[in-house]
């Protein structure tokens, strides 16, 4: 199984769960703080970070971490960046 199958599987999974009759139920969507949001982003900024693996460990879409990115630089998500 190539890496892109392992992702697809492993997303579809985060997202569903059997229910007893068979059916696949879609677990709610999770809700992150502004604080949550500007630690990610935080994180996702440091010098040598790849945004797809800030994304991964938190359960993020590539996209949905670029969302937040971009609203940080529209200054509507305050963001320290703490560069050591």
């Amino acid at each position: 199984m190539q890496d892109s199958e392992r992702g697809c599987a492993a997303a579809r999974e985060r997202s569903s769960v059997a229910g007893s009759s068979g059916s696949v139920k879609r677990r709610s969507r999770r809700r992150w703080s502004a604080e949550q949001k500007a630690r990610i982003v935080g994180e996702s900024l440091r010098p040598g970070t790849r945004v797809e693996d800030v994304a991964r460990r938190y359960g993020l879409t590539r996209k949905q971490l670029w969302a937040w990115r971009s609203l940080a630089r529209q200054g509507k998500l305050a963001v320290a960046v703490h560069i050591s």
